[in-house]
């Protein structure tokens, strides 16, 4: 059994899933299954799996035959403590970090929260607005939501200043940054630099496809039903089995969306984020302030 040697750490909604299932294709790969453990991120309290042995069970079928073994964890990027128990754990472990425009991913991560039933608040405007009562849970949340900090999206979508805290502690060249603005425009290119960067070698593959889109619920009251019928089953132990009729229900429930934001609500966004965008020009050496326009 070989242990993880990379991690993709964030950000939300920036296109880790569909990164994690490209590598997971690749036989030179290991991906772990489930994608995201939530292991290292003792400061937040989001993952089940809580002792080392637990851990390293999930890579038993890692072989020598896999040059990298990872996973994909959005909350490492965001947690205060996650890398520096990465690297106790693996001083040379490398580090991929997805990006994206903060505005974008702030009302994306609003759409997905929604979805889960972490979210309650339907309008993104209320929602921004009451972030930070939010996040200190003085505001309700959604039922199923376990960490109230989900819910300030601006802290949750300040990759600047997490990304900063990222190399105080870690080497630069252990880290790679994929914008999605270019995986959404040569998702090849972007896919064989991060190969590239893991130390495997190109396979041939040329397809691409989207996971974990955005997506948005035609009704939210038949969602939250299909999340309550999702868990019971889990509750009495039947997590093992089909779930083909919810999501079939789920499917049709799903419908794409495009929020619009106000003119005085984008004014404060872009004025809230814009130190923050600032930031990551300057460590990409990048100018990103496109993604405020």
């Amino acid at each position: 059994m070989k242990h993880p040697n990379f991690f993709i750490i964030g950000a939300p909604k920036c296109g880790t899933t569909s990164l994690a299932r490209w590598l997971g294709e690749d036989k030179q790969i290991f991906m772990s299954q489930p994608k995201e453990i939530y292991f290292f991120d003792t400061d937040m309290n989001v993952g089940e799996i809580k002792s080392l042995d637990e851990y390293l069970q999930i890579f038993k079928y890692a072989t020598e035959k896999h040059l990298a073994v990872g996973e994909s964890t959005v909350t490492y990027l965001i947690s205060r403590i996650a890398v520096k128990n990465i690297l106790d754990f693996n001083p040379n472990a490398k580090f991929i970090v997805m990006l994206r425009s903060p505005i974008s991913m702030a009302l994306s991560l609003h759409l997905e929260l929604l979805w889960d039933g972490w979210e309650c608040i339907e309008s993104f405007d209320e929602a921004w607005n009451f972030r930070k009562e939010r996040a200190s849970g003085t505001v309700p949340k959604g039922k199923y939501c376990t960490v109230p900090e989900f819910l300030d999206y601006e802290n949750m979508c300040k990759s600047g200043e997490q990304v900063e805290r990222l190399l105080n502690t870690v080497d630069k060249k252990l880290v790679l940054f994929v914008v999605m603005d270019d995986l959404v425009i040569n998702p090849l290119s972007e896919y064989k630099r991060v190969l590239e960067f893991l130390g495997v070698s190109y396979s041939g593959k040329t397809k691409f496809d989207v996971v974990n889109a955005q997506k948005v619920a035609r009704s939210l009251f038949v969602r939250r039903l299909t999340i309550a019928m999702y868990v019971l089953k889990c509750k009495v132990g039947l997590d093992k089995l089909s779930f083909g009729l919810l999501n079939e229900v789920d499917n049709y429930n799903k419908r794409s969306h495009s929020p619009i934001l106000n003119p005085e609500l984008k004014q404060e966004l872009v004025d809230t984020f814009r130190n923050d965008v600032s930031i990551l020009s300057g460590i990409m050496g990048r100018d990103l302030s496109h993604w405020l326009k």
